[in-house]
């Protein structure tokens, strides 16, 4: 392996732990928002589920934006768009594990969002580490 190979090989493991952590804090608004709306507001888990996961992936984006990929400015508007659409596509896919594991598997709703998180992740870094940022 080349020192150029291992160099990217090196960034790209750089740029995946930190969007990792940069993700577990994203988690953290994600599932403290939705606890907070299911359990202490009695909101609809799906619902709820979706504003908390808005809210983390807002977090993950202005925190990527910064501190993982160095953006000049947080306000453009083509990796905004292109990071929430992703996103979306994520949040659908969340949905659905949820919907199953919760629902149909009879696993606990936050056991569930911790399965379909690992999913979000795998999806979210390949697309935002090669296309977004």
């Amino acid at each position: 392996m080349s020192e150029i190979e291992c160099q990217k090989m090196t960034n790209g493991l750089r740029h995946f732990v930190l969007f990792s952590l940069i993700g577990v804090v994203g988690m953290v608004w994600d599932f403290g928002s939705t606890w907070f709306l299911k359990e202490k507001l009695k909101w609809n888990p799906f619902v709820a589920t979706s504003i908390g996961f808005v809210l983390g992936v807002t977090n993950n984006y202005v925190l990527n934006a910064i501190y993982n990929y160095h953006s000049k400015s947080i306000v453009d508007i083509r990796a905004i768009s292109l990071f929430f659409i992703v996103n979306l596509v994520a949040l659908g896919i969340n949905l659905i594990v949820i919907y199953i594991c919760n629902k149909k598997l009879k696993i606990n709703f936050y056991w569930s969002k911790v399965i379909a998180s690992g999913f979000g992740t795998v999806l979210n870094f390949t697309v935002t580490h090669f296309y977004v940022f």
